[in-house]
């Protein structure tokens, strides 16, 4: 059987995806993993709420599809890897054997074609990847505490509209949670494309940046901080930008009370953050690795989401 990896590790950008195409090797892979996860429930197994690096999810793609998935977490027919299975050694020799099967070169597996063939940043992401299992990327690069109040106080100078934090229409239904992403969210419109900045106006862009993904942003409607969207576009929000350097971005969209809430790229939306707290600013909350702030925006109704 062969077995496609998907690694649960962006928000914005799709996730990485390969094939393992030889046969004896994915059967194995994937009876070991169901004997790692043993008798773990589908919530046990499913992948924890926080930005970063969070499962791989293995998907039998011929051959006997139900052999060793009867622990299935909640992914429709994928078994699902937690990080945290790197906690005990038996796991964190799995999640570090699948890892490597991850290609970088041309071997035995080959990049879905929904990714984009950039060697370099593949690289990249293993070796993320492969440190955080080891434990040596856990705790770096945390967002800096600092006061949440002044700065979120200042973005908000126009005015605009909440609403009250309800996420059930995002979580309920399995194709709203996979083909939706932060992007989405942020802007409140349900699209099932996993939105791109700039998309929607027909840019294509591919930077990991704040100038280039802001300036996409405004080129599909939204607009900056100070300036402000005129009331026939209500409901206008109030949404934060901040990317991975180089790797992915991901936005937060402000909800009624002060607090934030956000959607991890194929996950359902939550409103903490990677410490499990509730996030009363995007600028001070801990979200490692995406440590760079972009800056606040305004969504309104003409945006285009696409």
């Amino acid at each position: 059987m062969m077995l496609r990896v998907t690694a649960d590790v962006f928000s914005g950008r799709p996730n990485p995806s390969w094939i393992i195409k030889r046969e004896s090797t994915g059967r194995e892979l994937l009876k070991t993993a169901a004997n790692v996860l043993g008798g773990r429930s589908a919530v046990e197994g499913a992948a924890p709420p926080r930005l970063g690096f969070r499962a791989l999810i293995l998907e039998p793609l011929t051959g006997d599809s139900s052999q060793g998935l009867h622990v299935l977490a909640a992914r429709r027919g994928k078994l699902v890897l937690p990080v945290e299975l790197a906690q005990e050694a038996v796991g964190r020799d799995l999640l570090t054997r699948l890892l490597q099967t991850m290609p970088t070169t041309h071997h035995d597996v080959r990049m879905s074609q929904r990714l984009s063939p950039d060697v370099v940043s593949a690289e990249r992401i293993q070796k993320y990847m492969l440190d955080y299992v080891a434990g040596r990327a856990r705790t770096t690069a945390q967002a800096k505490p600092r006061t949440a109040a002044p700065q979120q106080l200042r973005a908000a100078v126009c005015q605009h509209e909440t609403v009250p934090y309800n996420p059930a229409v995002w979580n309920n239904s399995p194709d709203v949670v996979e083909q939706n992403n932060c992007y989405n969210y942020a802007c409140n419109m349900i699209t099932n494309t996993f939105a791109q900045p700039g998309r929607g106006c027909g840019q294509s862009q591919d930077q990991y940046a704040c100038r280039e993904l802001g300036m996409a942003a405004l080129c599909d409607g939204l607009h900056g901080q100070n300036d402000c969207v005129p009331d026939s576009e209500a409901p206008r929000y109030l949404v934060a930008l901040v990317i991975w350097p180089d790797e992915d971005f991901h936005w937060y969209r402000l909800n009624e009370g002060g607090t934030w809430s956000h959607k991890r790229g194929h996950d359902p939306v939550t409103n903490v953050d990677n410490e499990g707290a509730f996030i009363n600013d995007p600028a001070a909350c801990a979200r490692d690795p995406y440590v760079q702030m972009c800056g606040y925006f305004y969504t309104g109704k003409s945006i285009r989401v696409s």
